[in-house]
């Protein structure tokens, strides 16, 4: 078996070299190829590709919906891993994945903790290993095999946010979901420069606004004026 991870990105010099760096050195015992979709960075990003010598692409505009269906148009591997660029997946999470697929599961995600010791949010990442609400943000990574990906198409290009909430909503009607209980390890960098109540009130409507099926812009430009 072997995984494409997916990574979009935009100006994410911090974060991305380790990343990549810590994929290929906990990988687990399954082939990996790692395919980075940049959406128009600024900054290092590419540069540390280059150096790093990984697959990559750069497009025009950032779009995660776009990006992340152009990685699975040009991946090989009979499972696509979608990741956040400040989101560090478990370790030996090939072997992870591949478990779950052995177990009948053809897509699921990861509970997550924060690089963070704040309680609050140790409480917030408490609740990512249940079904619920909140399940199937981007921070909580994604597995899927190609067969399903190619079955519901991909990413809804017209969701400019709230794209993985989107398509996980569909792929928990065709496939068997599972949540990994190996964690990953997200970037609490978004609560650190805004308040732990702000961040979680614009989730909260961002994620009301989605389920009552109001317009994706009109989501996005909300989220971006309550969120620095």
């Amino acid at each position: 078996m072997k995984i494409s991870v997916i990574i979009p990105t935009l100006n994410e010099e911090s974060s991305i070299g380790s990343l990549i760096d810590y994929m290929r050195d906990n990988k687990g015992s399954y082939a990996i190829e790692i395919i980075v979709i940049d959406g128009g960075s600024t900054d290092r990003t590419i540069e540390i590709l280059k150096n790093r010598k990984v697959q990559f692409e750069q497009l025009e505009s950032a779009s995660r919906a776009k990006q992340l269906n152009y990685g699975a148009g040009i991946a090989t591997g009979d499972v696509f891993y979608f990741i956040h660029a400040d989101t560090y997946p478990p370790k030996l999470f090939t072997d992870c994945i591949k478990n779950a697929i052995l177990n009948g599961y053809t897509s699921g995600c990861c509970a997550y903790q924060f690089d963070s010791n704040k309680k609050a949010l140790k409480l917030n990442s408490f609740f990512t290993q249940f079904k619920g609400f909140y399940t199937g943000g981007g921070d909580q990574t994604l597995f899927v095999t190609k067969a399903i990906y190619d079955k519901l198409e991909g990413f809804n290009s017209k969701y400019v946010i709230m794209e993985d909430f989107e398509f996980t909503k569909r792929l928990r009607k065709i496939s068997n979901y599972k949540i990994l209980k190996s964690k990953a390890l997200v970037s609490a960098r978004k609560y650190e420069c805004n308040s732990f109540l702000r961040v979680n009130i614009a989730n909260l409507i961002a994620l009301i606004m989605f389920k009552i099926d109001m317009e994706p812009i009109r989501i996005k430009s909300l989220y971006k004026k309550l969120i620095r």
